[in-house]
């Protein structure tokens, strides 16, 4: 199938097009891609990712455009890891790139089924619906091979301790278990589901610079 280089042209990528003559080309280039894909999904972090996994899943032939501005996850090396030096990279590789920042993150995953923490999703879906939700995503990390133990989920002394003080402060300390994946894992984790949306026949197009976006391109499975 067409990808996503036939719809961008070279001189755009490349950041070539004075920005007032680019206009009409970017909107030509939105409706080709329009023309050829039926999801168009801007950002491969978590969200975007997992909108494009559920996606292919509820219609395996969905045609399904990600476009990110960072690299793909086995070319994120930042070098300041092995110089201990800001090198200053466009775009980081560090905050961009598949997955998102969550690749070099801690990897830390809070379950609370009240629905406490992680915005207002209970509250506008309801209680059953996301304590449903919280369970399927938290088993996809597990599927991909996040840690099976998953702690805070007993009580202790001092935990108990610790609620008596933030009551006696007129606060509300609020319990979450969490699944630990650790720093590595994470980046490992989210590699898995990278090959598992190139396993659905996707592409990944285009080196990315300041003005240049890769794009992973998938068609029916």
């Amino acid at each position: 199938m067409p990808t996503a280089r036939h719809f961008v042209p070279k001189e755009l990528l490349a950041g070539k097009i004075h920005k007032q003559a680019g206009k009409q080309v970017v909107m030509k280039t939105q409706q080709r891609i329009l023309d050829h894909y039926d999801v168009v999904i801007v950002g491969a972090g978590p969200s975007g990712i997992f909108s494009a996994y559920e996606t292919k899943k509820i219609n395996p032939a969905a045609r399904i455009l990600i476009i990110e501005k960072g690299h793909s996850i086995e070319k994120r090396r930042c070098p300041k890891r092995k110089s201990g030096v800001y090198a200053k990279c466009n775009p980081c590789n560090i905050t961009t790139g598949f997955s998102g920042g969550g690749s070099f993150s801690d990897g830390k995953l809070s379950i609370n089924d009240a629905g406490e923490i992680g915005g207002d999703l209970a509250a506008y879906i309801g209680l059953d619906k996301f304590r449903q939700i919280l369970r399927y995503t938290d088993e996809l990390y597990v599927h991909f091979g996040a840690d099976c133990r998953v702690y805070g989920s007993e009580t202790s002394p001092a935990s108990n301790a610790i609620h008596r003080s933030a009551a006696q402060a007129h606060l509300r300390l609020i319990d979450a278990r969490v699944r630990h994946m650790g720093t590595e894992k994470a980046y490992d984790i989210y590699a898995r589901i990278e090959q598992d949306w190139k396993a659905w026949g996707s592409t990944s197009i285009s080196k990315p610079t300041s003005r240049t976006c890769t794009f992973w391109a998938t068609g029916p499975a």
